[in-house]
């Protein structure tokens, strides 16, 4: 008697352990991991290039404030307004968790995940802009080799 609650218990245990391994592996699939902020500021790009031409839409776009990833999208021009996209970088709003995400005034850059060659591309901005809370701002263009 005492087996079979060991048992089932052992069973349930297996399971949420592999639940558990299957989530994780489900969004590993995102390049750039961060964490949602009520502070935040937007920046919209009309252009992402390598090699002068647009990147494929299963690559990614990060956002950084320094060496702290804030914000990430798989960039589709198809599915934003009139082409342009936004990224959202996310702001420190005094929760553990987003110790080190951007302040007002702070510098932002940008990384371009290429899907196909699997790799990180630090993109240089045609203009730069810094954080600001609720900020908009507008960049033509993204390119690693501006």
């Amino acid at each position: 008697m005492i087996y079979n609650k060991v048992f089932k218990n052992l069973i349930i245990a297996i399971k949420l352990i592999i639940s558990i391994i299957i989530i994780g592996q489900v969004y590993a699939d995102e390049p750039f991991e961060f964490e949602q902020s009520v502070l935040q500021s937007a920046y919209f790009i009309s252009n992402v290039l390598i090699n002068n031409e647009q990147i494929d839409s299963d690559d990614w776009v990060g956002v950084f404030c320094g060496e702290q990833c804030v914000g990430g999208k798989q960039w589709d021009p198809s599915q934003c307004g009139n082409g342009v996209c936004d990224i959202i970088a996310m702001g420190n709003d005094g929760t553990g968790n987003t110790d080190g995400y951007c302040v007002s005034g702070d510098e932002v850059s940008f990384q371009i995940y290429d899907t196909s060659e699997d790799v990180y591309l630090d993109a240089i901005p045609s203009e730069n802009h810094t954080w600001t809370i609720n900020g908009f701002s507008f960049i033509e263009n993204l390119d690693p080799f501006n």
